[in-house]
Parts: C-alpha cells; structure tokens; sequence
C-alpha cells in the first residue's frame, strides 16, 4: 500500500517547502523553566539522546515520585530500574519505527530544531502519560545542564494498577504502550500546528498499534462504519474525541485504505527488541494505517502552513488557543479529504464521507 502514498506525501512536502521563505527567521525558542517536581528527580538513565529521568529518595514534602517497591527492581543489576530502562527501550523502538514507516523524527522537525534531547521524566501524577509542545530546559534541575530538550512525562504508578478480568497486577512490558502513544504525540505536534484533540488522541492510539497485538484499534461488531453527515461525524468523533468511535473513525479509514491486515516490514534487529524480563517490544508484525496516517500528517502540516501565512503567524509557533481552536476543524477535514481522494479510493462508504462539507 506505500505506492498508493508516495505522491501524497511529496506533494504535501511540495506544498509545504513553498512557505519556505516565510518560515526563515521564524524560530521557537527554548523556554527556561522552572518546576519544583523536576527538582525532585536526582537520577538520569541516558539512551542515546533520550534522557529519562526518575527518583529513588523521599521528598522534603510535597508530592512523592518515588517508584513503587515492584518498580525499583533491578533484575539485571546494572544499578538501573528495570521500570526506567523499559520505559526508554519502549520510546527509542516505538522511534525508530516510527521513523522507518516514514514519519518525521521530532528532533528533525523546524519547529523542534533548538532541541537537543527527548526528556522523560517519571512522575507521580494524574494521569498516564503527557508530551509537550515546546520546547524547554530546566537548568535549575539536577543532571540537566543546560540543554534544551522535548518534554515527556510518565506515570510512576502504572505498574500499581490492575488490569483485565479477573484483575491481574500491571505489569509494563506486557500491559503498557503509553511511552510509544506520548512518543507519538511529539512527532504530532513537529508536523502539525493544528492541535485538536479528535486528530492528536485517537491517531496516537493507533501509533500504538505498531507495538500492541493486533493490526490496528478493533473496529467493532457490527463493523464501524465512516459517518456520511456533519451531523454524525461531529457527534461520534469531534465532540468525543476519546470515545471508541474516534477511534474507530481513523482505524475504519485506514482498513479500506490499506487492508484490514498490513504488514510492517522492520530491520529484524528491530523486532526482536526485548524489555529486560525478555519480554518482545513488538507483540506483532501487524499494523494498519502507518502510510494514511503519516500522509494524513504531511497534508495537514501543509494546510497549517498555508493558513499561518493568511493571518501572518509564527508558522511555527501559535498561540495554544489558536492551536486548538475549533475553527482549525474545518481545515482539518478538508485535508484529510483530499489525502483519501488522492489515493484513487471509492465506494459507497468513502464517497459519503468525502460529500461532508
């Protein structure tokens, strides 16, 4: 199915390189913050130039980002968490496979061109996971320097979770893809300045699927089908952006697409990657929807730049209420349009889709 994009995607590059000219002198510069948590956070595993960072002491107060007992195992005894070290195996694979199916790295990206590092830090917080933006340094932080860095957090207590029925406890190598889903975001927001939440969460969750068993999110029984008006593709999928049917949404288009069953072809050195308990990284070789998605990118990074250029913006840095405005909605469908008329694709399910003004 990759021949089917190869044009998309040069020509969305085509369209892009056009606002080359604007773009020069444009640049997002490297914010220096300041956060008490991050202080907190006195340990540094470095792979490559993936930082991630965690902590094994007590805080003076405040909140406590310890790992949990189960978490501070060290079964290879190289003096690094298990936990931590899965964590970067997780986001250098999901990476470098990333790149491979023909997405742009975020450290290459011109809006990401003053970082240096992708930082991760392990937080006791609310949710899962979190990516930033912007990018930023924290010189105050220990074992930070002063390097500017791309900003992911992740949950310390995934592995206090319970998972499944009968409930088992969670354990990251076999349950957990949140460091590959956050992973995904950054190279989201290097492509795109559109940042709706109806595109970002439901495409990173099929990212996911490059390293989770199966193909892609499960479309359901009886099978999901493109919504054919405004009226249902606002209810199903932009008013409820982490609903099923958002996801759902972007799978369905992705099968008819590719196939229901497209296989990713990765360096065998890739596949055989293993977390520390010797579990695989790659639980399959399926993953359906890696061509449309990073064509679907390429098309909308090409429309924001058209759209920065009519209002005389930063085309690399807007403001966030800009960013997530719902008035970007109409731009994004327009692209993802035209990126599913460029492949030739028709039927009745498709042309009622492409009808939606």
């Amino acid at each position: 199915m990759w021949k089917k994009f190869t044009a998309i995607v040069v020509s969305s590059l085509c369209i892009a390189t056009s606002n080359v000219s604007y773009a020069q002198g444009h640049i997002v510069p490297c914010t220096n913050l300041t956060n008490v948590e991050l202080n907190k956070l006195e340990n540094v595993y470095i792979s490559g130039d993936i930082r991630v960072f965690y902590t094994t002491t007590a805080p003076a107060s405040g909140l406590d980002h310890r790992l949990p007992t189960q978490s501070q195992v060290d079964n290879n005894a190289n003096g690094i968490p298990d936990y931590v070290e899965n964590i970067a195996t997780q986001a250098n694979s999901a990476r470098r496979a990333y790149n491979l199916l023909g997405f742009r790295d975020p450290l290459l990206s011109p809006k990401f061109r003053a970082a240096e590092y992708i930082d991760i830090n392990i937080l006791n917080m609310a949710g899962n996971g979190l990516a930033y933006d912007s990018p930023v340094s924290y010189t105050s932080a220990p074992n930070r320097g002063t390097s500017c860095t791309l900003r992911i957090d992740i949950s310390a207590l995934l592995e206090n979770q319970t998972v499944g029925s009968p409930p088992l406890q969670s354990e990251f190598t076999k349950h957990w893809f949140v460091a590959a889903h956050e992973m995904f975001h950054l190279y989201q927001y290097g492509q795109t300045l559109f940042k709706r939440s109806w595109v970002a969460e439901p495409t990173a969750r099929l990212a996911e699927y490059a390293l989770r068993l199966s193909a892609h999110y499960p479309l359901g029984t009886p099978t999901y089908q493109l919504p054919s008006t405004a009226a249902d593709f606002n209810t199903q999928v932009i008013a409820n952006p982490n609903g099923a049917d958002a996801n759902r949404f972007w799978s369905r288009i992705a099968v008819l697409l590719e196939g229901e069953h497209d296989t990713i072809r990765l360096p065998a050195s890739l596949m055989s990657t293993t977390y520390t308990d010797g579990q695989l990284v790659f639980k399959d070789n399926k993953f359906t929807g890696f061509a449309f998605i990073a064509a679907a990118l390429n098309s909308l990074g090409a429309k924001d730049a058209v759209v920065s250029s009519v209002n005389s913006r930063n085309p690399y840095d807007w403001a966030e209420a800009d960013q997530t405005s719902t008035t970007n909605d109409p731009y994004i469908l327009d692209a993802l349009q035209e990126t599913i008329r460029a492949t030739g694709t028709a039927n009745a399910e498709i042309n009622a889709f492409l009808a939606i003004p």
